[in-house]
C-alpha cells in the first residue's frame, strides 16, 4: 500500500512545507515523447518561471498506474463513463514517460499553488474543449487518453503522486532545488535535463493527427485493392485522400480539422457504396463469383467503417487488426493505438459541436 497524504506530509520538515505550494508534478506522457515534444515543453515551463527540480525517465508500471489514476477511475465509474484503464495501460507501454517535479513562482492573485497554475496551462483532456492558450491545444493532443501531459490538481495530490515515483530522500533533495528556483536561478536538474532531452530529441519521432494516420492506413488498404474487381473508383478515392492529407498538414485544431474532414468522409462513403454493393452481410455471397478471399472483401468493409465517422465507436478494432495483418497491410502499434483510442472517443469528444 502507498502511504496516505497525511502520512506523507509528516515526512516533510516544517521548513519545507511552504515549498509544496511552489512545486508541481507533471508527467510528459509517452505519446508526447513519441512525437518529440519534451524539449519544447521543458522550455515552455521555464518561460513561465517553472524549472525542473527533479526528473526521471521510466516506464510506468501497472501498479503505479492504478495508484496514479485511482481517483479518476472511481469518478468515471460513479458517472457511468466508459473506463479507460486498458487504453491507458497501452499508452504507457509505448515508451518511458518523463516524470517531472517543477519548482518556481506563481501569481498568488490568480492561483493558490504551482499545481493549480500548471493545470491552467494544461487545458482539458478533451482536445475539442481546449483553447489556443492551452498546452494540449498547441501540441495537438490526439484524444482524452493520448493527451500530452498529466499534472496534479493541488499540492496534496502533487505530494501523493510524485511520491509514487520519487523516494522520500529524492523528494526532499528536490525541495532544495525549489529554493534555488525561487531565488531566480536555474536549478542543476533543469540544466542537465535540457541537455539530455536534446540528445533524446535526435531520435526518430512520430508525427500526425488521428485523421492523418487514418488516411495513411486507408491509402495502404487501397493499394492492396487496386486490382480487385470491386469496381472501386480508385482515382476519386486517391483524390479525396490527397485533400484530406492537405488538411491534416495545416496544424488545425481538433474541431477545425474534424469539420473539414467529415464532409470528405461522407463523400468517400458514397464512392465506396458504389463498389458492387459489397456490405458486411453480402460479401460472402459476392466472394464466390469474384474468386477473391474473404479477407480481401473485408478490407473494403474496413474502408467503409473508416469513412463512417458517425459510428467510429462501433468498430471492433481487434477484428480490423487481424484482417489488416492477414492482408499484409502495414499498421504498427503506435498507429493502431491512435486509431483505436480515437475511434472510441471521436464522436464523444465532439458532442455539442456538430456531430449528430
Amino acid at each position: 500500500m502507498y502511504p496516505s497524504v497525511e502520512e506523507l506530509t509528516t515526512e516533510i520538515p516544517e521548513e519545507h512545507k511552504e515549498l509544496l505550494d511552489h512545486t508541481a508534478f507533471v508527467i510528459v506522457r509517452p505519446d508526447a515523447l513519441a512525437m518529440g515534444h519534451e524539449i519544447n515543453l521543458i522550455n515552455e515551463f521555464a518561460e513561465h518561471g517553472l524549472y525542473v527540480v527533479g526528473f526521471k525517465y521510466q516506464y510506468v508500471d501497472e501498479r503505479q498506474m492504478e495508484e496514479l489514476y485511482r481517483y479518476t477511475q472511481h469518478q468515471m465509474l460513479e458517472n457511468q463513463m466508459r473506463p479507460l484503464w486498458w487504453m491507458t495501460r497501452e499508452m504507457y507501454r509505448i515508451s518511458p514517460a518523463l516524470l517531472l517535479l517543477l519548482g518556481g513562482h506563481f501569481n498568488r492573485g490568480l492561483f493558490a499553488s504551482c499545481s493549480e497554475f500548471v493545470e491552467s496551462l494544461k487545458g482539458p483532456s478533451n482536445p475539442a474543449l481546449t483553447e489556443p492558450n492551452h498546452i494540449r491545444y498547441r501540441y495537438r493532443s490526439l484524444n482524452v487518453v493520448l493527451c500530452t501531459i498529466h499534472s496534479s490538481d493541488d499540492p496534496k495530490q502533487m505530494l501523493r503522486e510524485s511520491r509514487i515515483f520519487f523516494s522520500a530522500e529524492e523528494f526532499l533533495a528536490c525541495m532544495e532545488h525549489v529554493k534555488t528556483s525561487l531565488r531566480g536561478k536555474i536549478p542543476s536538474p533543469h540544466s542537465f535535463l535540457t541537455k539530455a532531452a536534446l540528445r533524446w530529441y535526435e531520435k526518430p519521432r512520430r508525427t500526425g493527427t488521428f485523421f492523418d494516420i487514418l488516411v495513411k492506413v486507408k491509402m495502404r488498404i487501397l493499394g492492396t485493392l487496386l486490382d480487385s474487381p470491386f469496381g472501386l473508383d480508385c482515382d476519386e478515392l486517391q483524390n479525396l485522400y490527397s485533400v484530406m492529407k492537405d488538411i491534416t498538414s495545416q496544424n488545425l485544431s481538433y474541431v477545425e480539422e474534424s469539420e473539414l474532414i467529415h464532409p470528405l468522409l461522407d463523400q468517400e462513403l458514397r464512392v465506396l457504396d458504389r463498389a458492387n454493393g459489397i456490405t458486411e452481410n453480402s460479401f460472402r455471397s459476392s466472394i464466390k463469383s469474384m474468386a477473391l478471399t474473404i479477407d480481401q472483401a473485408r478490407l473494403l468493409v474496413i474502408l467503409k467503417q473508416f469513412a463512417n465517422y458517425r459510428h467510429f465507436e462501433d468498430i471492433l478494432f481487434s477484428d480490423v487488426r487481424e484482417v489488416i495483418r492477414r492482408n499484409l497491410v502495414v499498421m504498427d502499434d503506435w498507429e493502431a493505438l491512435v486509431l483505436e483510442s480515437s475511434f472510441i472517443f471521436h464522436t464523444i469528444q465532439l458532442s455539442g459541436y456538430h456531430v449528430k
